[in-house]
Order: C-alpha cells, then sequence, then structure tokens
C-alpha cells in the first residue's frame, strides 16, 4: 500500500515533525469537524468505505471510493503537507478545503 511508502518518506523528509498538536490532529480545545468524506463520494457517484484508523500521515481519516481515494485533512495546510510528501505520485480528481480525492 502506498500509505506505508508515504509514511516513510515525509517521516524521513519531515524528520518525524508533524505540525497537529494533539490526538485527531486537531488543536487542543477545538471540536473535530464532521467527517465529509461520505457526502464527497456522493458528489462522485461512489459509496464511501473508510480504511479504518488515519494510516497516511496528516490525515485524520481515509477510505476507498471505487478507483479512487478520498483523505480527509485536519486543515488545508496538512493537506497541502500531505501533497508536498507525495511529490506528484497521486493524481489530484477533486480538492475541497480540507480533503482529497486522489487516483494513486
Amino acid at each position: 500500500m502506498m500509505g506505508l511508502v508515504f509514511r516513510w518518506f515525509a517521516v524521513a523528509l519531515l524528520g518525524g515533525s508533524m505540525a497537529a498538536c494533539s490526538s485527531g490532529g486537531h488543536p487542543a480545545g477545538t471540536a473535530t469537524p464532521a467527517n465529509p468524506l461520505p457526502s464527497v463520494a456522493a458528489s462522485l457517484g461512489c459509496h464511501y468505505k473508510p480504511y479504518g484508523p488515519p494510516e497516511e500521515l496528516y490525515t485524520l481519516e481515509s477510505g476507498d471510493c471505487g478507483q479512487l481515494t478520498l483523505y480527509w485533512f485536519a486543515s488545508a495546510t496538512a493537506r497541502d503537507q500531505w501533497l508536498a510528501a507525495v511529490d506528484g505520485t497521486a493524481i489530484v480528481v477533486k480538492r475541497g478545503p480540507t480533503w482529497l480525492a486522489v487516483r494513486e
């Protein structure tokens, strides 16, 4: 799975530091927003199937949507950090403020 490659690359590149401050990737004292991935999947005409606990660096959740993988991030900054870490190996099909639909 590409997740292990991304995780290793990002940890090696960034020295293991993460921008998130607390569990779930949200700064302490802030509420976790509603998961947008089921509605993103519906807008793409597919059924969302979550992978389980987050496996990708910077993500809150990821899952399958047919030929696409959906990723949810704590912030646009985390989304952009993930995109920088994968360095063009994922084709972005649709982008939102805190999520991506990619073809890997």
